[in-house]
């Protein structure tokens, strides 16, 4: 079977006419056989592997332990600054507690928590399955404020670490965080 020339693949210049799918050895994109846009195909094809799979991938996504928080906390604990993990009777569950100071720290994905920085890259939205993701994004910087509000309330100090900001700014960061951590504690 020979390969479709790029005119019959309706792309022009080196390039197919849907940017994220190539026409090669006479096969067009399942969107383009089904008489459906892109758009509308996306919409109906929602994930690649099965319900089984997905289950058994998405459990594997663990909330405390990863690579950023364990950055930060050999950063905190290198400076000599002792903590709590995962402060369950706190809202949020922070992810390292200073009782005696009453600050509380949070390690934030960018993915996870929409991070808003403009520089961010890591806070996308995947396009398939839009909607759901969307909303789950909005409930969770909803959350995130409200337990960040409730907090504050009750006389303790918040600092938000972005997960892309401990790649970034490293001894900046250190400095940021003997800073938070030197200020005196808050009165309830």
């Amino acid at each position: 079977m020979r390969s479709r020339s790029l005119a019959e693949c309706g792309g022009q210049n080196g390039k197919s006419a849907t940017p994220s799918h190539r026409c090669s050895r006479g096969t067009l994109p399942a969107a383009w056989k089904t008489g459906l846009t892109q758009d509308e195909f996306e919409r109906l094809v929602i994930d690649t592997v099965s319900k089984e799979r997905r289950s058994e991938i998405m459990s594997r996504i663990r909330s405390k332990g990863m690579k950023p928080e364990m950055i930060v906390r050999r950063m905190t604990h290198a400076m000599g600054y002792r903590y709590r993990l995962h402060y369950k009777t706190l809202p949020g569950t922070p992810d390292m507690v200073f009782p005696g100071r009453r600050k509380a720290i949070f390690v934030h994905g960018c993915f996870w928590h929409q991070h808003s920085d403009p520089a961010c890259k890591k806070a996308r939205v995947p396009q398939s399955n839009r909607d759901f993701w969307v909303a789950k994004f909005e409930r969770n910087t909803v959350r995130d404020a409200e337990n960040q509000a409730s907090l504050v309330e009750m006389g303790w100090s918040v600092l938000v670490i972005w997960e892309c900001e401990i790649e970034r700014e490293g001894e900046a960061l250190a400095e940021r965080i003997a800073e938070f951590l030197s200020e005196p504690a808050t009165e309830p």
